[in-house]
């Protein structure tokens, strides 16, 4: 099943046995279980007696159970008060791929979400995520409730507060220079090179989601009297268009060269943007493109391989938080440097198909940058520094 975590919770690194919010002291866990999803099974056991409040519980502990360990690839034990922003955000709007209609649970059809959720239901369901953590925190399963920290103004914090989840600079730089130093020999060097700066360009140049990316067809990139777009369909069934600037056409024309394809693409060509290929690294065209789960994967490693490098050049700082990053911060690093380009605040707005101004207001971080370099004028004065 597309959203079978089954696998994932047996996962330390995923399934919360080393959530980074763990109390140390094991002997102290009184939640009767050592992994989130086994916590979640002791809070909810809690509830037996009251039917309507264990299925409502159920349904709202299981859905972020599920994005955690699919969409931010982290336990719900290491989520922090901004990710349960970004899943507060996610409830109201919802990626498509987990939509649908309400089926059976072993159904391939099930998906998490119906659709996007009132601020109502939105309120429902944090007061039922918000007693499961605090039971976490009371049995001794995890030390804080980083939820508590949002209050109650969530809609307003999660529409205007500055986005977090960034790639500066540096932590850019990084990366691009991680895929420079790759290996360029073998056909499965090349292969694995020119793959992975394909998807990073549409990850940035387009502030793509991962969704959107995996769903990609080479001719949803059209020439038009205007300049090229990427023709989307995304959160919400959406229909929209984004200006591709230069790099972007660039860096499709070379993927279809390195592909074998023809120049352009053309008008009606089903080919996915990035295909599967076999075990001769040779592209396969008549079958669905990557999947959002192994582009995840993709990109985890070489965030990694970014933090690595950050590391060796005394960013331990940045190098840390390049380790945390996933698909989505791709998007907001997007959108973060379309504004600090200085692209015409309306049109970042247009691309990046936000319906609020405001919203793309929060991708503005000048007046934090401009305070942190003022900042540094402040010295303590240590002897031995």
């Amino acid at each position: 099943m597309k959203f079978d975590i089954s696998h994932s919770i047996k996962d330390p690194t995923l399934n919360g046995s080393n959530g980074i919010f763990r109390v140390a002291d094991r002997v102290q866990n009184q939640a009767g279980a050592d992994t989130d999803n086994g916590a979640i099974h002791e809070f909810l056991s809690q509830h037996t007696k009251s039917p309507q409040t264990l299925r409502s519980y159920t349904k709202d502990c299981e859905r972020l159970l599920i994005w955690s360990v699919l969409y931010i690839r982290k336990p719900i034990s290491s989520m922090t008060r901004s990710d349960f922003t970004d899943y507060i955000e996610f409830m109201r709007d919802p990626d498509p791929d987990w939509c649908g209609k309400k089926t059976k649970k072993t159904s391939e059809d099930w998906r998490p979400f119906t659709g996007k959720m009132s601020e109502d239901a939105i309120r429902t369901s944090i007061a039922s995520i918000k007693s499961l953590m605090n039971w976490l925190v009371n049995s001794n399963y995890i030390t804080g409730n980083p939820l508590g920290l949002i209050g109650n103004r969530t809609k307003e914090i999660t529409e205007y507060s500055k986005v977090e989840r960034v790639l500066d600079e540096e932590m850019w730089s990084a990366l691009l220079q991680v895929v420079e130093n790759m290996p360029y020999k073998t056909d499965a060097d090349i292969y694995h090179k020119e793959r992975i700066r394909f998807i990073l360009t549409v990850f940035v140049l387009l502030g793509a989601r991962i969704s959107e990316v995996a769903n990609i067809k080479m001719c949803d990139f059209k020439n038009n009297a205007g300049g090229w777009f990427w023709y989307v369909n995304g959160k919400g069934n959406k229909e929209a268009t984004v200006a591709m600037p230069q790099d972007m056409v660039d860096g499709l024309l070379r993927w279809r060269k390195y592909l074998k394809l023809t120049p352009l693409p053309q008008k009606d060509e089903t080919t996915p943007a990035i295909p599967f290929v076999n075990k001769f690294n040779k592209p396969i065209f008549d079958k669905d493109g990557i999947k959002p789960r192994r582009i995840n994967q993709i990109l985890k490693e070489f965030f990694k391989m970014a933090a690595i490098e950050l590391t060796n050049s005394n960013q331990e700082d940045k190098a840390e938080k390049i380790k945390l990053a996933s698909a989505h911060w791709l998007r907001h690093t997007s959108i973060t440097q379309k504004v600090e380009a200085g692209i015409d605040r309306r049109l970042v707005q247009l691309d990046a198909r936000h319906t609020d101004a405001r919203t793309t207001d929060r991708y503005s971080h000048e007046p934090e940058k401009l305070r942190s370099k003022e900042a540094q004028k402040h010295k303590i004065g240590w002897k031995d520094s």
